[in-house]
């Protein structure tokens, strides 16, 4: 038996009452199925493998009805409406693994209720999931703008069969799961860690990075773009990051890849080459604009103290995130990007795809005659300068990104150890006017270092209020310290995500562990999702 049917096997749901009001045989009932009948209340209740927290009453009425679902676990009273849809089911949501107790109400376009049922749905949890999640420390009560904590296998070998994306609420309990495909086997065996939150969807980086899908919480999933079909000779693969933009584009970093002409399911990658901004028109899907951001930059790489070479395939500037800022008038519209290997964010112009502005340390952007030509952004003269960093946004003129502080030296130019290091959320505000940083602020509520990926969200940005930070990659060394992995220290790896008061950075609200690279957090509105 394969593991898609051993899974519908085991997801166990069972009726428990049926409490039905209108004709027993369903005669004269408008809307009834064929050979239905209201005591019979549901077709079927089936699991998904790719949703494993979400299943599916199938209901013997037509779309007409709207069915009201009220879940009954005291810690997560999540209840909201849905209409039967066309193929004649219900997504039940915000489940948990193990005994789940729910309520439907069946009502006619009439308002009138006609079924009323109570069921339950045991679901089990095959691949052990939990297991990746510690919670440390717990809120006392859900007020469902839950974590949104990516769990994800570790790129150092842990033996994790890890391709989920989880929800969990504020008790540390996981709500909703999203299976990656593993339908392709594109001979890059890295599943990429991508994803991200826009309008009540959630976007995932699928088969092997090559196709982005929009998914909501009840199981409906929309292809948004497809690297295979850009090219014949090369396929494009997201590499950490997109953003919309207000032209009805999606602007994407990618790595360029060569390919066989393979089918692609079997297609092995060739010569990756990184460091693209690409941008795909989202009606048409036609590619618009193919940047080497490598070429953004005018200083010559024999003159930057950084590098030596840049040959083709080398991942130079290590773009990581992304984000867009439309334009004003008649100024263009801002690309955000952030180079973790140059340590490096900047903007690009949106309408000639020129550099703008950098926000980064000036020495690294020296050469014999001075500094680079490149539009360089001063800021305060105690700053410590980013190294490494990850996950960015800008919301008007505040720039807030995820510092790594990797690498980071005293003043005398030696290493400092990472145990005595904060990694830290920076925001800076900008004066573009001035080609200046104003003011900068930092948060740095736990004495962590992640010497890979990470990320952060704000609950109110308006009030600067509670805020979620993800460590991410953390590993020991020999004393307990916490220290860039190593050699034969995969066992030790693992993503920590705290949610901090900013006006007392000392009080943690939420801490969960995960096993592995836990990459980014985000908050999650239960209550809007299900709208």
């Amino acid at each position: 038996m394969n593991r898609k049917l051993l899974f519908l096997v085991l997801v166990s749901l069972t009726l428990l009452s049926c409490q039905s009001q209108g004709e027993e045989d369903g005669q004269g009932v408008e809307g009834l199925r064929s050979n239905a009948s209201l005591s019979s209340p549901y077709v079927d209740v089936r699991g998904d493998t790719r949703f494993p927290l979400l299943v599916r009453v199938w209901v013997n009425v037509d779309t007409s009805h709207i069915v009201q679902v009220q879940n009954n676990d005291p810690d997560f009273p999540l209840s909201y409406e849905r209409p039967v849809s066309e193929e004649g089911f219900i997504p039940i949501v915000g489940l948990k693994f193990g005994d789940n107790n729910f309520d439907v109400e069946v009502r006619d376009n009439n308002s009138k209720v006609v079924a009323e049922h109570s069921l339950t749905a045991e679901i089990e949890d095959q691949e052990n999931i939990q297991s990746w999640l510690t919670v440390e420390q717990a809120a006392s009560s859900n007020d469902f703008s839950s974590v949104h904590l990516y769990a994800s296998g570790s790129p150092f070998g842990m033996p994790i069969n890890s391709k989920y994306r989880l929800v969990v609420d504020d008790l540390g309990e996981i709500r909703w799961a999203y299976r990656w495909s593993g339908e392709t086997n594109r001979g890059q065996p890295f599943y990429p860690l991508f994803t991200d939150i826009v309008e009540n969807k959630i976007y995932i980086a699928d088969d092997e990075g090559i196709r982005i899908f929009s998914v909501d919480v009840f199981g409906n999933r929309e292809l948004v773009f497809d690297g295979d079909k850009l090219a014949r000779k090369y396929a494009y693969k997201v590499h950490h990051g997109f953003a919309f933009t207000d032209q009805g584009t999606l602007l994407i970093l990618a790595d360029v890849i060569e390919k066989t002409f393979l089918p692609p399911a079997n297609a092995p990658m060739a010569l990756i080459t990184g460091d693209y901004l690409i941008e795909v028109d989202l009606e048409t899907g036609l590619l618009l604009r193919r940047l080497d951001l490598k070429n953004t930059f005018p200083v010559a790489s024999e003159n930057n103290p950084t590098i030596e070479d840049v040959p083709p395939e080398t991942n130079w500037l290590h773009t990581n995130a992304i984000d867009y800022s439309p334009g004003s008038g008649t100024e263009s519209g801002s690309i955000i990007i952030s180079g973790r290997n140059q340590s490096a964010v900047f903007a690009l112009d949106y309408a000639t795809s020129t550099l703008k502005w950098l926000f980064s340390d000036p020495a690294n952007w020296q050469n014999e005659t001075g500094l680079s030509p490149a539009p360089l952004t001063t800021v305060p003269a105690d700053y410590r300068f980013h190294k490494g960093q990850h996950d960015i946004q800008l919301d008007g003129n505040r720039l807030r990104f995820f510092d790594n502080s990797v690498s980071i030296k005293d003043t005398m130019g030696e290493p400092i150890p990472t145990s005595q290091i904060k990694t830290r959320i920076v925001e800076g505000t900008l004066d573009l006017s001035g080609n200046q940083v104003t003011g900068i602020k930092v948060y740095e509520p736990q004495q962590l270092f992640s010497q890979i990926t990470g990320g952060f969200d704000f609950y109110d940005d308006t009030n600067n209020s509670n805020y979620l930070i993800c460590y991410c990659g953390i590993a020991r060394d020999s004393d307990g310290n916490y220290a860039p992995p190593a050699p034969g220290m995969a066992t030790s790896i693992e993503g920590q995500t705290f949610e901090v008061d900013p006006d007392n950075s000392d009080q943690t609200l939420l801490h969960f562990r995960v096993r592995g690279v836990g990459y980014r957090a985000r908050y999650f509105d239960w209550e809007e999702m299900v709208k």
